[in-house]
C-alpha cells in the first residue's frame, strides 16, 4: 500500500513525507511521526521543522481532534442547531414569504462546497441575488453594491440572515456551527485556484466546516480577491484547526454574534 494511503487508514495522529529517512538517533522517534516517502525539496512544516531540520517534510495528515472530542463537538452541534432552528423558525418563514414576494425564482440558495475531507457538499443559504444572475459556481464573488443583489438581499447579507439555513447543513452533519468556512468548487483568488494560491489550503479539509470560524471573528469576511487573503484566511483556518477546544468554539461564537450586531462592512 502507498505511504499517504496507508496513512490516511491508519490511526497516526500527525503524518508527515520525506524525501530521505536514514538510520540514526532521531528516526525512531521520527517514525512514531511520520511516514517517509520520496518526495524531495519540500519546506518542513514549523511544528516538525525544529526537531528534524534535516529533513524535508511535508505534513500530509493531521487530525485536529481525539475520536471523543469530535462526538462531544457532534452532539453539542446537533443540539444547539436544533434549537436554534426551532427558535429561528419564524424568522425564516418570514424570510421566505419575502424573498418568494419581492423577487421571482426559489427561496433558497443551493452551492456545492468542498467539505470535510474534500467530499463535496450542498450548502443552504435564502436566495439575496436574482435568479437570473446567481452563480452557482463561484465564477464571480460577490462585492460591495453588486447589481445582482436584490434590496431585501443586502439586508440579509447585512445582517447574516441569509446563513440560517445552514442550520441544517449542520444537522444533516455536512457542517458544523464553527470551523473553516467552505468556499464553492470554482472560487479564485484573482484567477488562480485556492490550493495553488496557498498549498497548504486543503489542510483546511482535516476539520468539519462551520458556519463561521476564527477566520471570520478576525477579520476574514466576504470574497477572496487576493493571494495574501487566501494565505491569511488558511493561517487562521490552520490555527483553529491545531488549537481547537470547546472554549475556542465558544469565543468564536459570542465574537460572531458582537460581529453580526456591530459590523455592517458586508457585501
Amino acid at each position: 500500500m502507498r505511504p499517504i494511503e496507508s496513512l490516511r487508514e491508519s490511526s497516526i495522529d500527525r503524518g508527515a513525507v520525506a524525501s530521505h529517512l536514514e538510520t540514526g538517533s532521531g528516526a525512531s522517534t521520527l517514525a512514531s511521526m511520520v511516514m517517509a516517502a520520496d518526495l524531495g525539496g519540500v519546506e518542513p512544516p514549523t511544528s516538525l521543522a525544529s526537531q528534524f531540520p534535516e529533513l524535508p517534510l511535508l505534513l500530509t495528515h493531521h487530525r485536529p481532534r481525539r475520536e471523543w472530542e469530535a462526538m462531544l463537538k457532534r452532539v453539542i452541534d446537533v443540539i444547539v442547531a436544533a434549537l436554534l432552528t426551532l427558535c429561528a423558525a419564524p424568522i425564516m418563514l418570514a424570510i421566505a414569504v419575502i424573498i418568494k414576494l419581492t423577487s421571482s425564482g426559489s427561496i433558497l440558495f443551493r452551492q456545492k462546497r468542498v467539505g470535510f475531507q474534500g467530499n463535496v457538499f450542498e450548502i443552504l443559504k435564502f436566495r439575496t441575488m436574482y435568479s437570473h444572475m446567481a452563480d452557482p459556481l463561484a465564477e464571480r464573488q460577490s462585492c460591495k453594491q453588486d447589481e445582482r443583489v436584490t434590496r431585501f438581499g443586502r439586508l440579509l447579507r447585512r445582517t447574516s440572515l441569509d446563513e440560517l439555513p445552514q442550520f441544517f447543513n449542520v444537522l444533516a452533519g455536512d457542517m458544523s456551527l464553527v470551523g473553516p468556512r467552505p468556499h464553492a468548487l470554482g472560487t479564485t483568488a484573482a484567477g488562480i485556484p485556492l490550493e495553488i494560491a496557498d498549498p497548504r489550503y486543503n489542510l483546511r479539509h482535516r476539520a468539519v466546516p462551520g458556519i463561521t470560524g476564527w477566520a471570520q471573528v478576525n477579520g476574514c469576511r466576504g470574497a477572496v480577491a487576493t493571494v495574501d487573503q487566501v494565505v491569511r484566511r488558511v493561517d487562521y483556518d490552520l490555527y483553529y484547526i491545531e488549537n481547537w477546544s470547546l472554549a475556542l468554539d465558544l469565543k468564536i461564537v459570542c465574537r460572531t454574534a458582537r460581529l453580526i450586531l456591530t459590523d455592517r462592512d458586508v457585501s
